[in-house]
């Protein structure tokens, strides 16, 4: 499943160099690796997937991360295989809070808010990887992003008004127990997540 990566922006102060994908650098992550404080990385219209186009890791740098002609026509395909971003070095990233029609977290009012629209990337990471601490109603699949496997991941939409009650067997929080939820246990059945 392709699914298209709304480019945020990281601002920083000072003005630097542009760094263009793929006219310069093959990759997401070569340009980013390329870069320092305050520049931008400026990556034209087209579908990105491979290793160095997903699990994009800024390296604590404070830099402009932008598409040159807007979202829909810069697209990241993780290819259901990790994430679009990795902030973990201190990173000054704003707010990468996936928008959910159940709800995502907003760090200005530190309450659970409701959006219009629901990211195609809730949902989206790697079957593979356990959910950790994302809130119910999680679709018992991480999120792609900054916060997928964390606290204020945002919340699964399943069409209708967000689950309120947690039925006993509903892995996926759409207030149903069916062959899904058997699917999502059967997948993580032998996995052993203690470190």
């Amino acid at each position: 499943m392709s699914l298209a990566a709304v480019f945020l922006i990281l601002t920083s102060t000072v003005s630097g160099t542009d760094r263009h994908v793929p006219s310069e650098y093959s990759t997401i992550q070569a340009a980013i690796n390329a870069c320092n404080n305050g520049d931008a990385v400026i990556v034209a219209d087209g579908n990105y997937t491979g290793a160095d186009n997903k699990n994009i890791d800024f390296g604590g740098l404070a830099i402009t991360l932008r598409s040159e002609n807007g979202p829909d026509r810069c697209i990241i395909d993780c290819e259901n295989s990790g994430r679009g971003f990795y902030f973990h070095s201190g990173e000054d990233a704003n707010d990468f809070h996936l928008k959910s029609q159940a709800g995502r977290w907003d760090p200005d009012s530190q309450n659970w808010v409701q959006d219009a629209v629901t990211s195609l990337c809730i949902d989206g990471g790697d079957m593979a990887s356990p959910i950790g601490f994302e809130p119910f109603p999680n679709g018992g699949r991480i999120n792609m992003g900054a916060y997928g496997g964390t606290e204020q991941a945002s919340k699964s939409y399943f069409g209708t008004a967000p689950c309120e009650t947690i039925v006993a067997g509903d892995i996926n929080g759409d207030c149903k127990v069916n062959l899904v939820d058997f699917a999502i246990m059967a997948w993580h059945w032998l996995e052993d997540n203690n470190p």
